[in-house]
């Protein structure tokens, strides 16, 4: 699921490198002789860089997203979560596109992989029949009818079980970054629900009028706005992973998967938002632990690994379950603590690793 998301940071570093050699080469052939004939090779060229600009950034998010709930999809059967403990809107819209994969017959060519109709129903029968060892077809749960405009975006997280994606989102540190980046201040809660919208559909109007209308404009944006929307489109992504990623730990704890349940201490105060003193747990904590804190009311994960242990003001690389630490344990996390803590909020360490949401430990 990781890869999805650093497959798009690639594809957009590249898509501003892009961007700032705009200037770079038109400048470069305003430079030479016949300034009538360059001026109009430099007009075409930047029109059709814009072209190839709005296509590219549209596409790029388009396949995140896919590609993240094709991988959602995959990896909460690898984990063997029980089906029928799925989400009921992630199970209905399976059950329905897959039906509906058979009776239309193009699985076979549809565009984000081949699935043929034999496959279909063995994957479906095994899900119907609570099996063990059962795969969800992804293709039926990623299928969407129309280009990801904000409404059909809410709808297609919303049929695997995630609500109010943007109203989520919202609240992510990465949107508020971006929107201090822009220099926008924040109003009233809708209107900059309302505001990301239709920044997102502004992006799909401009594909769509190249794409399907070859409608390329002679007034071409900046270079500033240009990245803006690179910005936004990375900071709206990096916010759904996060918001997947925290959906995704949230159903593995509910199918009894191994972990750690942390109480941060109330007797002592850790000055800096990266620290934690917590309550010794039974099990064993190690630096490289993969660690998050998980919002109980909304399923939005924060998470990092353990950067150091700290017990009696001694610095150590594990405390083991038997470890004699009257006063807590304290973690310096990757990530920053609220604090005073929330109570709707959990802390959490994992047992074992899960590479699919961590980079690997180098």
């Amino acid at each position: 699921m990781r890869s999805s998301l650093d497959c798009l940071i690639a594809e957009l570093k590249d898509l501003k490198t892009f961007v700032k050699s705009r200037d770079l080469i038109t400048d470069a052939l305003e430079n030479r002789n016949n300034p009538d004939d360059i001026q109009r090779q430099v007009v075409i060229l930047k029109r059709f860089n814009h072209a190839a600009f709005a296509v590219a950034l549209y596409v790029s998010f388009e396949k995140f997203v896919v590609d993240l709930v094709k991988a959602f999809t995959r990896l909460v059967s690898l984990r063997r979560v029980p089906y029928k403990e799925l989400p009921e809107k992630l199970r209905n819209k399976h059950l329905k596109m897959s039906a509906q994969l058979l009776r239309r017959d193009h699985a076979k060519d549809f565009h984000y992989g081949e699935l043929d109709d034999k496959k279909i129903v063995e994957n479906l029968f095994k899900c119907l029949s609570d099996a063990e060892n059962y795969a969800l077809n992804e293709l039926a749960v990623v299928q969407h009818n129309a280009n990801f405009h904000s409404n059909e975006v809410i709808e297609f997280f919303k049929n695997i079980g995630l609500n109010n994606i943007f109203e989520l989102a919202y609240n992510s540190n990465k949107i508020k970054n971006w929107f201090k980046n822009v220099n926008k201040k924040f109003q009233e809660k809708d209107d900059d629900i309302k505001y990301i919208k239709k920044y997102l559909d502004d992006i799909v109007e401009c594909r769509n009028s190249v794409a399907h209308h070859g409608d390329i404009p002679e007034e071409l944006p900046d270079i500033e706005t240009m990245l803006e929307s690179v910005d936004f489109i990375d900071n709206l992504s990096s916010s759904i992973y996060d918001l997947v990623a925290g959906f995704y730990l949230n159903i593995l704890l509910k199918s009894s998967f191994d972990h750690i349940d942390l109480r941060p201490s109330k007797d002592v105060h850790v000055a800096g938002g990266m620290n934690v003193v917590v309550d010794k747990p039974r099990q064993r904590l190690f630096v490289g632990q993969a660690m998050f804190i998980i919002d109980k009311s909304t399923n939005v994960a924060i998470y990092g690994r353990v950067q150091n242990l700290r017990v009696r003001d001694t610095d150590i690389q594990e405390v083991d379950a038997d470890a004699n630490a009257p006063d807590g344990v304290e973690i310096k996390l990757d990530f920053n603590i609220p604090k005073p803590f929330p109570a709707k909020m959990r802390l959490i360490a994992l047992q074992e690793d899960l590479d699919e949401l961590w980079s690997p430990l180098k």
